[in-house]
């Protein structure tokens, strides 16, 4: 074999190591905070199927696997979920300046957009 052949094939392992490591780097990280999650698949997380399930049926089976707080990963992103009110209402009112951002999301009309629980960081002041 010649040297470039080995160098190539090198590279190639070492980046399809990579792209393991990458993808998933971030496993693991609700564990470690003690939050019970559902078990990710490898690039996907914890949820491969979502989109085939109605989505709030399926937090409701988590919840009632998991509990009212538990974290799943959408691709590699750790999420928590939260299912105690008065937790939630801490969070949304009290403790609102820690916890502004959230993911931008679409829902496909003006109004709908306008929903609190949508609305990014200093959208909400309006």
């Amino acid at each position: 074999m010649s040297f470039l052949l080995v160098l190539a094939l090198f590279a190639i392992i070492l980046l399809a190591v990579a792209l393991v490591v990458y993808a998933r780097w971030n496993y693991g990280f609700l564990e470690k905070l003690g939050i019970p999650v559902e078990p990710p698949t490898f690039m996907l997380g914890s949820c491969p199927d979502i989109y085939k399930k109605y989505p709030a049926l399926e937090d409701i089976r988590r919840f009632k696997q998991y509990g009212s707080i538990f974290g799943v990963y959408e691709g590699r992103t750790p999420q928590i979920l939260i299912a105690d009110p008065e937790l939630v209402k801490r969070i949304m009112v009290q403790d609102y300046e820690h916890f502004h951002s959230r993911a931008p999301i679409d829902l496909g009309h003006s109004i709908s957009n306008e929903i609190l629980d949508y609305l990014p960081g200093n959208d909400l002041a309006g």
